[in-house]
């Protein structure tokens, strides 16, 4: 179907379209066109008929050509080359002659046309029409009334065609115009005959369109021009006007016919094409990114920019290569076939730290990228591949590099003899534990990425867990020796000790997100060294107790070193260590004994054993001492006698006792018969004391039974006492209330008029009925502490004190008080009790504050080793008035008030009350104060209770 301009630029709706058809039917012109893929020409039945055809519409070029005149083939053939080749914009127009096929006869024919081009250049379409001109009186032969009907036929389709339409004389003015172009100028339409049309055009495209016209005009030449006009509405838009030459039925020129289109909507979309194109080119030449544009399924490089020139190590001389070509060192790797696959199946593909090997600066080199492969289409099908890729080499290097680093690191943590882990965040979650690490749990590798205290349930109450808490939270590598811990291993929990080092990895901004555990199971050498040590104290104690001193000979340089019992013995001085000093105080009579003894005890292959007695003479005091010494050889890594060490006793005392003994065997033998008829007598007299002891007996069973009566009356005494006072206190409160009731309706009654002085000691009445509610409340809350059985429960302090928060919150407000703490524990206890306790110090720190500055009270817990036990540490200090240290233990008793009640309220039995609740809970309280300073309250409870009741 003839289409006037380019494909794109419009169609004419159907039935104008149809109106069309029937005119150019009416003006006996035919169309063509040649299937340039097949060299084919394609024609109407009116096409046939020039060239003498009767029936073939589709016919080969070669053949088509054989019936054109001898005397114009050339030029027509020129002319078609021209025209293909994209000469004179693809325009095709030619007047020759034909040789009918069929019939012979010869015939002059106007064909004319244009051919189209892809965006590489390349030819797709060619066509037009065609007239037979060999009678120009042929087109006329009808009547003047048919050719009549024609031209108002011809008006009445171009005036209500949706495109512009005119046509013009010999020197280029309009003599007609269709109504689309009156309506678009909003001109009259004799204004714009002649030349006048050129005035609906801005001013900015006047001079240039009419040129491009008249120049057109002058050479009988196609005309196709872009301008804006100003339409009637104001609207500025793009159109396009072209035209061409026609001629009358002599073949002279007559002038121009054309159409004039609205082509903003297709310019805008051109620029913005344009635009869009300008932006993606710059977006790719300035992206850090290598981006390519490969077309065809042999991947052409067609567009790239110089990252991606650079990766290959190539110029932009391989553009219109293809890839295989441009870069040949590729072709037995992975990325063509990729390429291809993604151009087939029109899929993407996406790379991550491949490896490519590309010739770079003359020689081939491994590189990794992460690339994408993205199908390009054109009309829906896939034309070419988008290449999108950044060189990663650097960082995949340096990822292997750090993988085997961690490898070898692993491999190192793995069979290193110390246990080793990571515990990360702040529930210590256990990371890459080693098999020592695994060994020491008693767990298998279950444990990874669990928290610590799940992994290792038998930690919590171990000092362990609190360490690494502190590690985590302050950043401070921490290290012990020797330390113990009981570790559940094969289902029992055993005694360990430990080296260990907690070391806190920090990240960029310096915050801990991990802690190395480094420790090493040194039980056996601590146990040994027990051994060693608890041996050396036996021996040590051994030898003092035996009076024993100690001494060593070097076998190589004959020096003695020995102990000060052996100064003191000798009076020798001390630093002078030759064996010959202390030979010359041996006695003359026993001094080659000792020697000889001395050298057959070093002498190889002997036993190694010394044992002698013998005298010596004191240096100082000329005192002689009978000693007895005994030693044993050492030897050498080779055998030979290195040391001998032995000890020596003094046995003065023995020898002479051994002779006084002797001595008095002999006499005690003597006495001893005598002493035997003595004793005779005196098994008389024990038989009489023994029946006076059986007497004594029974009365001391009497006594017991009275004291058990007497201590039973006294649990039932304090009992009653107990009972009294709660009693007391509660039959006490009601007098009370009805004086402050009766006291406040005498304050309140208008009728009276009292004097400042009654007024005063109503105040005095008040504040003494109140100091006595406060009293009777501290003895019943005295008396609770022991009132029956207390079931035992979990008790939270940090939650016993944001409820004493909440409680004095109006007097913690007036004071300007601040309570500080954090991470207090949770101890079995009685709840009531123990909330009276933390009250009770509160409220004495409250009460008991400076009058120069406000409260500051700080509340911390640790857990302690206290009388072999677990125990919690509570401290509750305040910055008060304090205390002297000498009233620490004054300051529990009952009713004790260090500061008169006329500056402090009190009762006296709050602190009181405090000792008592901790000595039932089986813990201690300590006081600790410093006048003007403040005070410190200790507070030692277990951390479990033996009885599931206070009892």
């Amino acid at each position: 179907m003839f289409q006037p301009g380019e494909e794109q630029e419009g169609h004419l709706q159907n039935e104008e379209i149809e109106r069309l058809h029937f005119a150019i039917r009416a003006a006996n012109i035919g169309f063509w066109e040649v299937d340039l893929p097949t060299n084919t020409v394609k024609w109407d039945g009116r096409c046939q008929e020039l060239f003498g055809l009767t029936k073939d519409l589709y016919i080969p070029y070669t053949e088509a050509i054989r019936y054109i005149h001898p005397d114009d083939l050339e030029p027509v053939n020129a002319a078609v080359q021209k025209a293909l080749a994209g000469e004179n914009d693809g325009y095709y127009d030619m007047r020759y002659r034909t040789i009918g096929a069929s019939d012979g006869k010869l015939r002059w024919v106007h064909f004319s046309g244009r051919a189209y081009f892809d965006e590489h250049g390349q030819a797709i379409r060619f066509g037009g029409i065609a007239q037979d001109i060999t009678n120009p009186h042929s087109l006329f032969k009808k009547t003047e009334q048919t050719l009549r009907d024609q031209e108002a036929l011809f008006r009445h389709v171009t005036s209500s065609a949706p495109t512009g339409l005119w046509l013009s004389d010999e020197a280029g003015g309009l003599t007609y115009l269709n109504n689309t172009l009156v309506e678009w100028t909003g001109m009259a339409y004799d204004d714009l005959l002649g030349a006048g049309w050129a005035n609906a055009i801005i001013e900015e495209d006047r001079a240039r369109s009419a040129e491009t016209f008249l120049t057109a005009v002058t050479a009988r030449a196609h005309y196709d021009t872009r301008f804006r006009i100003k339409k009637g509405d104001g609207a500025v838009v793009w159109c396009r006007a072209a035209g061409d030459p026609y001629y009358r039925e002599d073949g002279s020129y007559a002038g121009y016919a054309g159409f004039c289109m609205d082509i903003d909507e297709l310019v805008k979309q051109q620029q913005a094409a344009i635009h869009s194109e300008e932006r993606f080119r710059n977006i790719v030449e300035q992206s850090p990114m290598a981006i390519g544009l490969l077309r065809g399924r042999d991947m052409v490089v067609e567009l790239g920019n110089d990252v991606i020139f650079q990766v290959w190590g190539k110029t932009r001389n391989i553009i219109g290569k293809d890839l295989l070509d441009a870069l040949p060192e590729i072709r037995d790797q992975v990325f063509m076939s990729l390429l291809q696959e993604v151009y087939d199946t029109g899929q993407p593909f996406f790379g991550n730290g491949t490896l490519a090997r590309l010739e770079r600066n003359g020689r081939l080199e491994d590189v990794y990228f992460n690339f994408a492969y993205t199908p390009m289409r054109t009309g829906g099908e896939v034309s070419g591949v988008l290449v999108l890729a950044t060189e990663v080499t650097e960082l995949v290097l340096a990822r292997k590099a750090v993988e085997a680093s961690a490898a070898k690191l692993k491999a190192v943590i793995d069979f290193a003899p110390a246990a080793i882990a990571l515990f990360s965040g702040p529930d210590l979650v256990v990371e890459i534990p080693n098999q020592a690490f695994l060994d020491i749990a008693g767990k298998g590798r279950e444990i990874t990425g669990k928290p610590l205290r799940e992994a290792m349930p038998e930690l919590i109450d171990q000092p362990f867990m609190q360490i690494l808490d502190n590690v985590y939270r302050g950043g401070k590598a921490y290290e012990a020796v020797g330390m113990p811990g009981n570790i559940i291993q094969d289902g029992i929990l055993t005694e360990h000790y430990f080296n260990f080092s907690y070391i806190p990895l920090v990240d960029n901004e310096g915050k801990v997100y991990a802690i190395l555990d480094v420790t090493i199971d040194v039980t056996q050498d601590i146990l040994i060294k027990k051994k060693i040590e608890e041996s050396e104290a036996f021996l040590k104690e051994a030898i003092e107790v035996a009076e024993l001193a100690t001494w060593t000979i070097d076998a190589n340089t004959s020096q003695l070193t020995y102990s000060s019992r052996l100064y003191d013995w000798y009076g020798i001085d001390p630093e002078k260590h030759d064996i010959s000093a202390v030979f010359d105080l041996i006695e003359p009579g026993d001094r080659q004994r000792v020697a000889d003894a001395i050298q057959k005890a070093m002498t190889s292959g002997s036993d190694g054993i010394f044992d002698e007695e013998f005298t010596i003479n004191s240096l100082e005091t000329g005192r002689k001492r009978v000693v007895h010494s005994q030693g044993k050889v050492l030897l050498d890594t080779q055998g030979n006698p290195a040391k001998l060490i032995g000890t020596a006793q003094d046995i003065t005392v023995h020898r002479h006792l051994q002779l006084a003994l002797e001595q008095e065997i002999q006499q005690r033998t003597e006495e001893l018969d005598a002493s035997n008829e003595e004793l005779q007598a005196a098994n008389e007299e024990l038989a009489t004391a023994n029946e006076e002891l059986a007497v004594t007996n029974e009365e001391l069973a009497v006594t017991n039974e009275e004291l058990t009566q007497s201590n039973d009356n006294l649990h039932i005494s304090n009992q009653d006492l107990q009972q009294f006072a709660h009693v007391a206190s509660h039959d006490l409160k009601e007098p009370l209330r009805k004086i402050q009731t009766f006291l406040s309706r005498l304050e309140i009654d208008t009728a009276n008029v009292y004097s400042p002085k009654s007024v005063t000691f109503f105040q005095k009445i008040n504040h003494s009925v109140n100091r006595m509610q406060t009293m009777i409340e501290g003895i019943l809350n005295y008396s609770r502490v022991n009132a029956g059985d207390q079931e035992m429960e979990d008790v939270s302090i940090g939650a016993i004190i944001s409820n004493i928060q909440y409680d004095l919150e109006v007097l913690i407000t007036e004071k300007g008080a601040t309570l500080k703490y954090s991470e207090l524990p949770t101890v079995e206890g009685s709840p009531i009790l123990l909330y009276q306790l933390v009250y009770n110090l509160i409220i004495n720190a409250l009460k008991f504050a400076a009058a120069d500055r406000p409260p500051f009270i700080t509340i911390t817990a640790e857990p302690v080793l206290h009388r072999n036990a677990h125990f919690y540490k509570i401290e509750v200090a305040d910055n008060g008035i304090g205390f002297q240290q000498v009233d620490a233990e004054k300051i529990f008793n009952t009713f004790t008030r260090l500061n008169t009640k006329d500056h402090y309220e009190g009762t006296g039995l709050g602190l009181a009350l405090c000792k008592k609740i901790t000595l039932r809970h089986h813990g201690s309280i300590e006081a600790y104060g410093e006048i003007d300073k403040g005070a410190r309250f200790v507070i030692y409870l277990p951390k479990h209770q033996l009885f599931s009741k206070l009892i």
